[in-house]
């Protein structure tokens, strides 16, 4: 740690380092987080028009090495064992598979694995899947392959597959913060339902899901 602080010091000096310390002391003291819940109605799929020759397959531990050298290029090679950890408890998941290289992945549960997906156990989204229902989470694209239709084909590709497999809405979320997510999914017609926002101040957290004003229509949606 000593030596990270003096490596600091000498690159952004005494009045730079302590902005910094200051600044990460601030955020751990005060901080905002939102997501938007998500609810496709999967009676509504469009088809892809032009596709771009995607391979899209499920993911079994055969897929395990592919997603490891995807991790790799993104620096994140610490989600390789996670993603051992979902196949061994069983989740679903897509790849997207491109010259035989994985391009793209989707994880998701329904009813029967959703108690033990970290999502839904864990944050408090405020979802409780039904017969008939599906949760998607960790939908990510390698940037080099983001431009184009690549993003709008695999959640048509997705949505079709678990629609195939019987399945009649898809719930997700999207960070409010990210608009070019948001607006894909406003594109492919997802509807917007509560705001589930974690605020902290001073080392106290709090969790509250708001209900969207432009869909909600009363009842008790968001303690769903």
């Amino acid at each position: 740690m000593l030596d990270r602080f003096s490596n600091k010091l000498r690159e952004r000096g005494l009045k730079g380092t302590f902005a910094d310390l200051f600044a990460r002391l601030r955020s751990g003291l005060r901080s905002e987080e939102a997501w938007i819940v998500l609810l496709k109605d999967l009676g509504q799929v469009n088809p892809v028009k032009r596709p771009t020759g995607i391979v899209f397959e499920d993911i079994g531990r055969e897929h395990l090495p592919l997603l490891s050298e995807l991790n790799r290029e993104r620096e994140a090679e610490e989600v390789d064992q996670r993603f051992a950890d979902y196949v061994d408890a069983g989740f679903h998941g897509f790849i997207a598979l491109r010259d035989g290289k994985a391009v793209g992945y989707y994880w998701w549960v329904d009813a029967e694995g959703a108690a033990e997906f970290p999502d839904l156990r864990d944050f408090g989204l405020g979802i409780e899947l039904g017969p008939g229902e599906a949760y998607g989470s960790d939908f990510y694209i390698l940037e080099a392959h983001r431009k184009g239709r690549l993003a709008g084909e695999m959640l048509a590709r997705i949505e079709g597959g678990l629609a195939d497999r019987g399945y009649s809405e898809l719930w997700g979320y999207v960070v409010a913060a990210n608009r070019p997510a948001r607006w894909l999914y406003e594109s492919r017609g997802y509807e917007r339902l509560w705001t589930h926002t974690r605020r902290k101040r001073f080392f106290v957290s709090r969790v509250e899901n708001s209900p969207d004003p432009r869909t909600y229509k009363g009842g008790s949606d968001v303690d769903r």
